[in-house]
């Protein structure tokens, strides 16, 4: 009789606790395909178009550039507009990696841990925010919902220095790339978020 019980007790914890199992192998599998997704794509060009609004005055600026990677994890963007940022541009390279080139000067120069979480454009996003993530090193996820077209995960920073308590992606189910993500700070407050087209 003992026995039993023993075993009913094993299978129910079992039942219990396997929800969690599979969410975690989902989330894991979710990571790992965000970043193969941009890890495969070994050369690719892209003309990105920026627009940032104001939330207080509605008011839109558009920022213009070319982005190129040639292999996994090695970006440059370049601005084309406004004139008055035409030429600007960032090289990220893996090892959190960033140089910044600013016609002025002539040539590159690396920037500094401290810069790199500056602000990106005159916007509210820094080079950090626009550079690679490597999500499955980087973060611990879980899924508050999904739907038809996509998931939603929150993801928890690994490395306590940085500035963001989360982060809430969601990812297109069909191409695993994120559609939006909305920053949150120390105070788990939403500061900002990105939304991303792809065509």
């Amino acid at each position: 009789m003992k026995k039993i019980n023993y075993g009913i007790f094993l299978l129910l914890t079992f039942l219990i606790a396997l929800p969690s199992i599979l969410w975690a192998q989902n989330t894991d599998e979710i990571l790992h395909k965000m970043d193969m997704q941009y890890a495969t794509i070994k050369d690719k060009e892209a003309d990105v178009v920026m627009e940032m609004i104001n939330d207080k005055t509605g008011k839109v600026k558009t920022r213009k550039a070319v982005l190129k990677q040639k292999r996994p994890y090695k970006t440059l963007f370049r601005f084309t507009y406004p004139p008055s940022q035409a030429g600007i541009g960032t090289l990220s390279l893996p090892g959190n990696i960033v140089y910044l080139y600013m016609p002025a000067f002539g040539k590159p120069k690396k920037i500094s841990n401290m810069a790199n979480s500056g602000a990106f454009s005159r916007s509210d996003f820094t080079t950090e925010d626009m550079g690679p993530k490597n999500w499955a090193k980087n973060y611990s996820a879980t899924i508050l919902s999904t739907n038809d077209t996509a998931y939603i995960l929150s993801l928890v920073p690994k490395s306590k220095n940085n500035k963001y308590a989360k982060l809430v992606v969601t990812v297109n189910k069909q191409h695993f790339f994120p559609q939006r993500v909305a920053y949150y700070n120390r105070k788990d407050e939403l500061t900002k978020e990105a939304d991303y087209q792809y065509e």
